[in-house]
């Protein structure tokens, strides 16, 4: 976690923690950095849950890549743009953007916030309340969208799981789509969200 956050780099940060967990188990760095690589690394991709989440994740990280660079996310701001004409239909209007822009929660929230956030002093609307929204929309819907940049990940938590306690004829998207709702924080936030602009009252 020190890592990511002080390199900006997950990708690096990921392969160091694997090193170090290689590196408690061996004592030593230079066979920890062969295994890292030649067993953790190749054997997990080597995996058939692995690869099908691997794939899928790519895939779906094309087809968020075209939707991003073809403008379409930015089209829909703008329509968007013309409601912001009140406090609630502002707040309305970033519950509303944030609602199509759920495939990806960073997508979701640079799209609302650049998009919106010249509009809001002129609605009176608090900054903070503004980037909560935002970020309540975007992380919420893409931890529960069956089809987000999330969900390669859990479905491959998933499936690691099912692997262990021999669950090895279950389907980890029918389990994933089965979890959706015990999900009490993310459906919690968003209701609190759909709460708040209905009423205009602020809570917590």
């Amino acid at each position: 976690l020190v890592a990511s956050v002080a390199l900006r780099q997950v990708t690096l940060a990921m392969l160091l923690g694997v090193w170090s967990g290689a590196l408690l188990l061996s004592g030593n760095p230079v066979t920890a950095l062969l295994r890292t690589f030649d067993q953790y690394f190749v054997g997990a991709l080597a995996s058939q849950e692995h690869a099908g989440v691997v794939l899928f994740t790519f895939i779906l990280g094309g087809t968020i890549g075209l939707v991003q660079k073809s403008g379409g996310a930015l089209g829909l701001a703008k329509l968007v743009k013309g409601l912001f004409t009140s406090r609630r239909r502002g707040l309305f209007s970033t519950v509303s953007l944030g609602s199509l822009v759920f495939f990806d929660d960073y997508s979701s929230i640079l799209i609302v916030g650049n998009s919106l956030r010249p509009l809001i002093r002129s609605v009176r609307l608090s900054v903070e309340k503004f980037a909560y929204v935002a970020h309540v929309m975007g992380t919420s819907l893409a931890s529960l969208s069956p089809v987000s940049s999330w969900v390669g990940l859990q479905i491959g938590y998933i499936a690691g799981v099912y692997q262990q306690i021999g669950w090895t004829t279950a389907d980890p998207f029918i389990g994933f789509l089965q979890t959706l709702r015990f999900r009490f924080f993310p459906l919690s936030a968003l209701a609190l969200v759909f709460i708040n602009a209905a009423t205009g009252r602020d809570f917590g």
